[in-house]
């Protein structure tokens, strides 16, 4: 289930998750701090975000990505993930910020069923914790 669920860090490096080749379920959908972004029914950008496989998502070569749990039971796994300096634009002159999140991945029958995420601005390159 985790390198399922590591598919999509590597889709955001790309810039494709057709490229990283994440199997998403048909219905599948993404939450961002409780807002629905991907998937049917989703607010940002319809109707090229209801397909979360094919819809436009910005290259972050940056990406760090690390595995923090992982329930076969529940079908769930939970990354960490930094966007990268730069992934925050700030004032000039600012310190540099990366957006940091948890995600967690439900899982089940090989696909991704629903992505849940939560966001928060950082220093750059501050540690994990989880490490």
């Amino acid at each position: 289930m985790a390198d399922i669920a590591l598919r999509y860090p590597a889709g955001l490096k790309a810039g494709s998750f057709e490229t990283s080749n994440v199997p998403f379920a048909p219905q599948a959908y993404r939450l961002e701090n409780g807002v629905r972004m991907a998937g049917p029914g989703c607010t940002f950008q319809p109707p090229s975000c209801e397909n979360m496989r094919g819809q436009r998502i910005p290259t972050l070569a940056g990406i760090v990505a690390h595995v923090v749990a992982v329930d076969e039971e529940n079908g769930t796994v939970l990354l960490w993930m930094d966007f990268g300096p730069g992934s925050l634009p700030g004032p000039p002159g600012a310190v540099p910020r990366s957006l940091v999140t948890f995600e967690a991945f439900k899982i089940h029958g090989g696909q991704v069923h629903a992505v849940e995420a939560i966001f928060e601005g950082m220093p750059a390159n501050t540690p994990s914790g989880w490490r």
